[in-house]
C-alpha cells in the first residue's frame, strides 16, 4: 500500500511525502522481516516483493528525472543571475 502511495505522489511530483511513506514503509518492513517467515506464506511474499522492486525501480526512475530537471533549473537560474551581473556591471 505504502509503496504505491509512494509511486503516485512520485508521479504527482511530491517528493516530500514520498519520503514520508518511505519512513512509514522502512518501519514495517523492519517489524515484518524481523520474524521467521510462514512457509505457508512464502509464495505470496515472494510475490509482494517482487512487486515492491518493481515500484523502486520506477521510483528510481522518477526520482532522477527530477532530479535532472531541478539540475536544469538550477543551471537556467545561475545563467539568470550571471547575465543579470553581466548587465549591471556593463551599464554603469
Amino acid at each position: 500500500e505504502h509503496s504505491h502511495s509512494m509511486l503516485d505522489k512520485a508521479e504527482a511530483g511530491e517528493w516530500e511525502a514520498v519520503a514520508r511513506d518511505e519512513a512509514i514503509r522502512r518501519e514495517l518492513f523492519d517489524v515484518l522481516f524481523s520474524k521467521p517467515s510462514n512457509l505457508a506464506n512464502e509464495a505470496e511474499v515472494r510475490i509482494c516483493i517482487d512487486e515492491v522492486l518493481q515500484i523502486n525501480h520506477r521510483l528510481e526512475q522518477l526520482a532522477a528525472h527530477a532530479r535532472d530537471n531541478f539540475k536544469a533549473e538550477l543551471k537556467t537560474i545561475g545563467e539568470g543571475r550571471k547575465a543579470v551581473h553581466a548587465y549591471t556591471e556593463h551599464s554603469r
